[in-house]
């Protein structure tokens, strides 16, 4: 699964435990577990398995939803899904998708995260 930079820190220190992803793309099961990339074609830097899913409308995300998904306002959420998707419908069908991150990963700490900065730089701090 790609994700920016941003929402891999956050996956990382457990503040994101959420996604929503168009109908239209890749659909993921439950109970299994996913490569996390920054970029297509970009090495997998961890793993997170798939715990639950839900068919909803973009904007019906819930206060709860909004925090899982690491924002602390549903305005917060909006802004940020604009800026990776280009725009925001409110009517648009999403999955939601529950996850947490794989236990071999819990581990990995500050240390490990500033080798995140490598891939920043050379994939940009670009929504992907």
């Amino acid at each position: 699964m790609i994700f920016t930079l941003d929402h891999i820190l956050k996956i990382l220190d457990g503040t994101k435990t959420m996604t929503r992803r168009s109908v239209k793309g890749r659909h993921y099961k439950v109970d299994q577990d996913y490569a996390v990339q920054p970029h297509r074609n970009k090495p997998s830097m961890f793993r997170i398995a798939i715990t639950g899913k839900k068919l909803e409308r973009l904007g019906d995300i819930t206060p709860e939803d909004v925090k899982l998904e690491g924002y602390g306002s549903k305005e917060e959420f909006i802004e940020a899904w604009r800026s990776v998707n280009g725009g925001y419908n409110p009517q648009a069908e999403v999955i939601a998708y529950t996850f947490k991150l794989d236990p071999v990963y819990k581990a990995i700490g500050i240390g490990e995260m500033r080798k995140l900065k490598k891939i920043e730089r050379v994939c940009g701090n670009k929504p992907v």
